[in-house]
This record gives C-alpha cells, sequence and structure tokens, in this order.
C-alpha cells in the first residue's frame, strides 16, 4: 500500500486471514508481526513477511525523520511495535540513530514467564516488555548481564 497521510508517504501493508475449518483461526495485521511471534501451521507464509506501515517525516539530503510500526491480533496475542529513526548532518558532522519497542501480549503464556523491564539482548535497538502480577513485587530492576 501506498498512500498519502496529510502531506507524508504512508507505506505498508495490512492483511486479514481467517480459517473456519477444523483449527479455527482469525489474524488481522497492519503492518507485520512482533518478530518472536511465529504463524501457526495452515497460515499462508507470506503473512510473515508483511511490510511494516512507515511514514517519512522528513526525507531531504541533510535530515531524515522516519516512523515504522506494526499492530496484529490473533486469537491469543496482542502485537505492537515501532520505531524512530533519525539522521542529521552539517558539514562534516552527522548523527544517526534509533529507538525501537516491541510488545507481545500471550494470553497462555505460562504464568512464571515475565519480563518486568527491557530484555538484554544483542541485537541493536532490541527490547521487549510484559507484566505479570506475580512478579511484580519482586522484579529485579539490576542492569543486563
Amino acid at each position: 500500500m501506498d498512500s498519502k497521510l496529510t502531506r507524508f508517504d504512508l507505506k505498508g501493508a495490512a492483511a486479514i486471514f481467517v480459517d473456519w475449518g477444523e483449527q479455527p483461526t482469525f489474524i488481522m495485521s497492519f503492518g507485520g508481526f512482533n518478530p518472536r511471534y511465529h504463524l501457526p501451521q495452515g497460515v499462508p507464509p507470506e503473512l510473515a513477511s508483511l511490510e511494516r506501515l512507515s511514514v517519512s517525516l522528513a526525507r531531504e539530503k541533510h535530515l531524515e525523520l522516519t516512523f515504522t510500526a506494526y499492530l496484529a491480533f490473533t486469537p491469543n496475542t496482542f502485537q505492537v511495535g515501532g520505531r524512530i529513526h533519525a539522521f542529521a548532518s552539517a558539514g562534516k558532522f552527522s548523527i544517526d540513530g534509533s529507538v525501537s519497542v516491541d510488545a507481545l501480549i500471550d494470553r497462555h503464556e505460562a504464568p512464571s514467564s515475565s519480563i518486568s523491564r527491557p530484555a538484554c539482548s544483542s541485537r541493536p535497538g532490541a527490547s521487549t516488555s510484559s507484566w505479570s502480577p506475580s512478579r511484580a513485587r519482586s522484579a529485579d530492576h539490576g542492569r543486563c548481564g
């Protein structure tokens, strides 16, 4: 999908999948899925590679600002995530960076597993958040490592 959001370019893909067979399922996604989510059997594999929704807020030679996002619903999950990427340059100097967040809420996740702070990850910009009442009082807020 290529469109305009006021004066900004909007790109990305969306899909709805419904199966009324032996194992009925419903999947709706705008911009893809959480990186940790695996599609169930019987779902077309091309759904796994939907293009993220993106808006370029600035796209000039010395300034770029882009926002990408996804939102997905399945019978057992709610998924949302986004990334902001910025680049600016002046003369011989430049700055380039991004911030991202991915959230996957799974109603069938084991009660003992929760993450109450950003996960340690070797992937730059990766973080995961969720909350569990059983661990909220005893969450370790120490550093990764």
